[in-house]
């Protein structure tokens, strides 16, 4: 589902807490029936969700299933062009 750009860590430990939030969140958005309510704590949690294609595994979500969705996030110039 997620793909993203594997770092060798010093502490193996971070990369498999990691992976295991990853599964989870996907786990997750794959129970998710009629309605997902969103709201991300920073800038960076956006870029975050699009970094591990998480934002296209909800719109497909949306797209197949009509699920509804509202996010609430702060916006910068980076998020805007996201939200587009």
């Amino acid at each position: 589902m997620y793909e993203h750009n594997q770092h060798r860590d010093s502490n193996n430990n971070n990369s498999k807490i990691g992976k295991k939030f990853l599964d989870a969140l996907h786990e997750f958005i794959h129970s998710v029936k009629f309605e997902l309510d969103m709201m991300l704590p920073g800038f960076a949690s956006l870029r975050f969700l699009a970094y591990y294609k998480i934002i296209d595994y909800i719109i497909s979500k949306k797209l197949s299933k009509n699920v509804i969705i509202r996010m609430l996030c702060p916006l910068d110039e980076d998020n805007g062009k996201l939200t587009k």
